[in-house]
């Protein structure tokens, strides 16, 4: 039983190594000391290297741990649910990534293709105006963002350069070709700057009362199809917040694996052990460093 939960947990890393970390970004960064680690607890001398000491040694089944989570467990012939509880957590963490992620790809190009669909820059630039001039006149007078000459911009081509929209407003019959990245994707939903761009603006706006912590309620220009856009963008997102979770847990099943896997190859003698972790400036999610200590 043991050899066949190795067996699956040793060739779902294999597999699925390369892909995990390609997606993982700097939220996920670890820093261990591993040569103060061996030169602290095997060598009295760290200029004295033996190789029967590296096998006898704890830090084998901590290491082997801390790459395949299980491993350490099954070296040191612990009881056989916790080869199968890290092994678990390692299978489902990596499932759970790259399903989470597959899915959210896919809504991420669902989204994209019913933006190309149904969102269109003539129409911004043209009916921009005339959609503020509607907004206002129908009772909503301090609804002023649906305009060109916004806070924002969408990045246009031209002559192969990059321009802004704004260079529309001085040059409007300039050959371009708007530049559909993700800011572009991000924008056309969130800022009421670029509602008039949707193909339903002119006969099916309507104003959304947005609660907000301090002041009043935000006024929201929203259309069906606008409406549709976030509910997919919505559900991407969630999805993508998934995966992050799992990597998470795949990064701390390692580590608490090894740290357990060392404890029980010590099991005998007294041992201590810490761990650190320090959240960077960038990220919530960045683990800084991980100091472990014990006593043979």
């Amino acid at each position: 039983m043991r050899k066949i939960i190795i067996l699956i947990i040793t060739l779902s890393t294999l597999i699925y190594s390369e892909d995990l970390l390609r997606n993982l970004d700097n939220r996920f960064a670890i820093n261990i000391e591993s040569q103060n680690i061996i030169r602290s607890s095997i060598f009295s001398n760290p200029h004295e290297i033996n190789v029967d000491n590296i096998s006898k040694s704890p830090i084998k089944p901590m290491i082997a741990s801390l790459a395949i989570p299980g491993f350490g467990q099954y070296l040191n012939h612990s009881p056989w649910w916790k080869t199968a509880l890290f092994a678990g957590v390692e299978v489902a963490g990596i499932a759970g990534y790259i399903v989470w992620t597959n899915n959210a790809d896919d809504i991420t190009k669902e989204y994209e293709n019913w933006a190309d669909e149904h969102w269109d820059m003539d129409s911004w630039i043209n009916g921009s105006a005339i959609l503020l001039s509607d907004i206002q006149s129908s009772g909503y007078p301090s609804v002023n963002d649906v305009r060109i000459d916004g806070s924002h911009h969408i990045t246009i081509i031209v002559n192969g350069r990059y321009q802004s929209s704004l260079d529309l407003l001085t040059n409007p019959n300039i050959d371009y070709v708007e530049l559909r990245d993700w800011d572009f994707y991000e924008g056309i939903g969130k800022y009421d700057q670029f509602v008039a761009g949707w193909d339903d603006a002119r006969s099916n706006w309507e104003i959304v009362h947005k609660n907000i912590k301090d002041g009043e309620d935000e006024l929201i220009v929203m259309t069906p199809n606008k409406q549709h856009y976030l509910d997919l963008r919505n559900d991407s997102n969630v999805l993508y917040k998934n995966a992050k979770f799992a990597a998470s847990a795949l990064l701390f099943n390692h580590i608490f694996s090894a740290l357990d896997a060392l404890w029980g190859a010590n099991k005998n003698k007294e041992l201590s052990y810490k761990l650190d972790v320090s959240i960077g400036s960038e990220s919530n999610y960045e683990i800084k460093g991980i100091s472990v200590q014990w006593n043979l």
